[in-house]
């Protein structure tokens, strides 16, 4: 008589597992869905951490890294 309630009461528990398990996942997905979207919405210049600098050379300078003098 004991074993049934336990195994009842353990029935009973893995139950709400399953239903913790398939709240937490639906929740995960939405939450995954809305981070996709809040970074979507960001401007990709926005978010580079290194500055692009152009260097312009001089006809002299090109000359000699040509050379391979300089």
């Amino acid at each position: 008589m004991k074993q049934q309630r336990s195994v009842g009461s353990l029935q009973k528990q893995l139950n709400m597992l399953v239903d913790d398990i398939s709240v937490n996942e639906k929740a995960t997905e939405i939450y995954k869905k809305q981070i996709s979207k809040e970074i979507k919405k960001f401007n990709p210049k926005d978010i580079k951490n290194t500055f692009v600098v152009e260097v312009k050379y001089t006809i002299w300078q090109r000359i000699l890294k040509t050379l391979g003098i300089n």
